[in-house]
This record gives C-alpha cells, structure tokens and sequence, in this order.
C-alpha cells in the first residue's frame, strides 16, 4: 500500500553554513513514527529527508537538509522555499522507529544530517520520560557541522536521563576530539540497544566495533543513506 500524498507548506528555512533547517505545516492528518523519512517533490524531482522533530509538534514537521558546495539541486530546492510556498509531500516511508520492549540503557550514534532521526526518537523519549538512560554520541569535523548541537546541550540540562557526547575530528576544542568508535566502547552495556544514522561507511564500521564489543546483532537499528 502506498503512502497518502499531502500538500505542505513551508514555515520557515534558517541556513547556517551547509546546514538549512526548515519547518514545514502538514495537514492535519499527517502522522508518523520518530525515526521515519517523507519524500518532497518538486520540479527538480524526489528529495528524501528524515522528520527531526518529534510527533508531538505535528501539525508541524522540521527537517534537516544538508547542501553541500556544489549541489545546485538542494539549492534550487532551497531557493525555492520560501515562506508560504506549497510542496508536495508523501509519506512517512521506513522501519526505522522505536521498538516496543526498549531496554534501559539506549545508544544512539549519528554523523552529519543522519542526527536527524535520532534526534526525533531523543525527542519523544524525553518528552514521555523514559526512565532509562540515553546516550548521544554526535560526531563531526567541526563544531559547524553539529547539528542541533546547542538544543542537545539544554536538553542534557533539563532532562538527567540524557547524556551528550559530541565528538569532533578536526577542531580543538573543550569537549572529545577524534572519533565517534572512541567515545562509545565506554557507554556500552550487556543490554544497550544501539540506534545508527549516518553513511554506510560510517553505519558499517560501528556495527563492525558492536560486534567486538559484544553487542548483538538484534540489538542494533540501523538507517543508511
């Protein structure tokens, strides 16, 4: 069965650097599950983003997409979201969603716009006070390059469950410097369920560290792109 198509329009599109952030109005009966991707169309063809927010802010849904220098085709998409400005929408598409029996301590490793599912699943986790332990490794060349990074840090203020570990590659800074495998073999425990988001070389090499680990293989969700 397919998913319902919608029209959708734009709220509001903030850039920072090759980073936008966008927050799109949905129709009111568009739902989802946090961790689940939709598909906008356009002149320019299909572009598939993970939602970032949680369900609990619908009838508004934000995305994070990514421009790298060259990509004339997100900036045509960009250029053309304007305040106001119609799309179409269909969706949600992906098993990638909180399991029903979670454990009590969970895991999510994201790099780049992959931070956009997890943050959705942080998100409603949090808001239902989920009384495990949460553990957010974000990795990233630079501190430009950690998205959403500023809302990570009060959300570990205001919610002791969660605890943010961003990692940065190649900047000095304050906080971990190197690479997300070095952050996690430490946060890891028998029953840790892991949630991954990030390319396939990235997703692959941690499930690689898990197994080392000792993580199992059904305890591990995962999303490429």
């Amino acid at each position: 069965m397919s998913a319902p198509s919608h029209q959708v329009r734009v709220v509001s599109v903030r850039r920072e650097g090759h980073l936008a952030y966008v927050t799109l109005e949905v129709p009111a009966d568009f739902t989802f599950e946090a961790g689940q991707h939709l598909i906008l169309h356009t002149e320019e063809g299909p572009f598939y983003y993970s939602i970032s927010s949680a369900p609990s802010v619908l009838p508004r849904v934000e995305l994070l997409i990514g421009c790298k220098p060259g990509d004339q085709r997100t900036e045509h998409l960009l250029g053309q979201m304007e305040s106001g400005q119609a799309l179409g929408l269909t969706g949600p598409f992906g098993s990638f969603h909180l399991p029903e029996n979670l454990s009590d301590h969970l895991l999510f490793i994201g790099m780049g716009t992959g931070i956009s599912p997890l943050r959705a699943m942080i998100l409603q986790l949090t808001e239902q006070s989920y009384p495990g332990n949460i553990h957010l490794v974000q990795g990233a060349a630079e501190t430009l390059q950690l998205p959403y990074h500023h809302n990570f840090e009060q959300l570990e203020k205001g919610f002791s469950a969660f605890h943010y570990h961003p990692v940065l590659s190649r900047e000095d800074w304050q906080g971990h410097n190197g690479r997300v495998h070095d952050i996690y073999p430490d946060i890891i425990t028998e029953n840790t369920n892991v949630f991954l988001c990030g390319s396939q070389e990235m997703v692959e090499e941690c499930e690689v560290r898990l197994g080392t680990l000792g993580v199992k293989r059904e305890k591990v969700f995962r999303e490429k792109y």
